[in-house]
């Protein structure tokens, strides 16, 4: 049972979340938002704040948290987002992208200029600016390249992802590394989080470009094979 607190909260990241790639012509799907958001949590702890304490789980389409389905549910029914293109395949899927109405924008434009809401807009923003540099298309593959996910993914669904954890494999982890290294032999220097968050972006990107190449063999093949 999720409880309305979370889906409140979510309600707050979905709108945030397809306002920003609204500002870049795009609209998400179910997975897309999906997996916008759980980059959006996993970089929460480098402008100082964190994701809800109950979010993301591994799940057969990546990280994967119902109270956004839920959040977008309600936003639906409220006129503040719009249903587009839904179809159904031979298997009853149904497949959609979603969209802020005329009101559903002036509403998230009214929520970004809340005080406790403005770092979690600046993050949407931030991070919609790094996956429009790369390319929409590939926002399925950066979050499967997250470091917290691709350790728990092998382990099966269900697994709880804490990407905010600095003391395991994870985002808040590498991100601290990045910082460290940039600070060291230079006094009193608190490097950019968009110099950060860039470097970020570049590691998703070379993951998943090396995940993607086939695994050499250190083998030869035996004679008359």
């Amino acid at each position: 049972m999720i409880d309305s607190h979370s889906i409140l909260l979510r309600m707050r990241d979905v709108a945030f979340a397809l306002e920003a790639a609204g500002s870049h012509r795009r609209r998400l799907n179910r997975i897309g938002l999906q997996k916008f958001i759980y980059l959006y949590d996993a970089v929460s702890t480098l402008y100082e704040t964190f994701p809800p304490v109950e979010g993301h789980y591994t799940y057969k389409h990546g990280p994967y948290d119902p109270a956004i389905q839920n959040a977008v549910d309600s936003l639906a029914f409220r006129g503040f987002v719009h249903v587009h293109g839904v179809e159904r395949d031979n298997e009853g899927n149904v497949s959609a992208t979603y969209g802020l109405t005329a009101s559903g924008s002036n509403f998230t434009q009214e929520l970004a200029m809340v005080e406790p809401f403005q770092v979690r807009w600046r993050i949407a923003v931030d991070v919609a600016a790094k996956v429009n540099a790369r390319g929409w298309g590939r926002l399925k593959e950066l979050a499967y390249s997250e470091p917290t996910y691709a350790m728990e993914r092998i382990h099966g669904f269900g697994r709880r992802l804490k990407p905010e954890d600095r003391f395991s494999n994870s985002t808040a982890s590498l991100l601290e590394i990045f910082k460290r290294t940039l600070r060291a032999g230079f006094k009193d220097v608190r490097p950019s989080n968009q110099v950060i968050l860039e470097l970020f972006f570049r590691y998703l990107e070379n993951y998943a470009h090396y995940s993607r190449r086939p695994s050499i063999s250190v083998s030869s093949p035996s004679k008359g094979a």
